[in-house]
């Protein structure tokens, strides 16, 4: 008689594989949403801009215009101190490749209430003068501290001569990025 020997049935291997794409996926939707919460287009995509403006503009803070229009935001906290707040600067910079730009937020301290609404009717000269002085500027020129404080004074000198005389005393950089 002959005895057939059953072989065990070979076992499934664990595809790796699925784990691999699975690991490769994941990354890359933390990865994602990294980048969008870093360059702050959380707001955007959540509507988040319209309603604090809205609230804002509620709550009687002065706040003009709007991010998505590109104008500028004027607000004045109840400090003592008396601060403006402009939308972003998003400009190319003079670069020989043309592959570098530069984002910049800034507030400026101003002397009085009134300067706060001249410097909304005097608002495109102001962003037009800051847009023209940022695009003239290279890499090189912003790289150092000492780069960045010459373009602070560069800016608190063109806001004062679009206004016509010494009507805001410094300006604050609250946000740049310069790449």
């Amino acid at each position: 008689m002959s005895q057939v020997d059953e072989l065990p049935a070979p076992k499934k291997k664990k595809s790796k594989l699925k784990w691999f794409i699975l690991l490769l996926l994941l990354l890359g939707l933390g990865g994602g949403g990294f980048m969008v919460y870093k360059m702050g287009l959380v707001d955007k995509f959540l509507g988040g801009d319209d309603a604090q403006q809205a609230d804002a503009g509620a709550a009687g803070n002065g706040a003009i215009g709007s991010g998505n229009t590109g104008s500028t935001r004027i607000t004045t906290p109840t400090s003592d101190m008396r601060t403006a707040t402009f939308d972003q600067f998003v400009t190319n910079l003079s670069d020989p490749a043309g592959n570098r730009y530069i984002r910049l937020i800034i507030d400026v301290e101003v002397i009085s209430p009134e300067v706060i609404r001249e410097l909304e009717t005097q608002n495109p000269r102001i962003r037009d003068s800051i847009l023209m002085l940022l695009s003239s500027k290279s890499f090189q020129d912003l790289n150092s501290p000492a780069g960045k404080l010459r373009l602070k004074n560069e800016i608190l000198d063109r806001i004062n001569q679009v206004l016509g005389g010494p009507k805001v005393n410094r300006v604050f950089f609250t946000e740049i990025f310069v790449q």
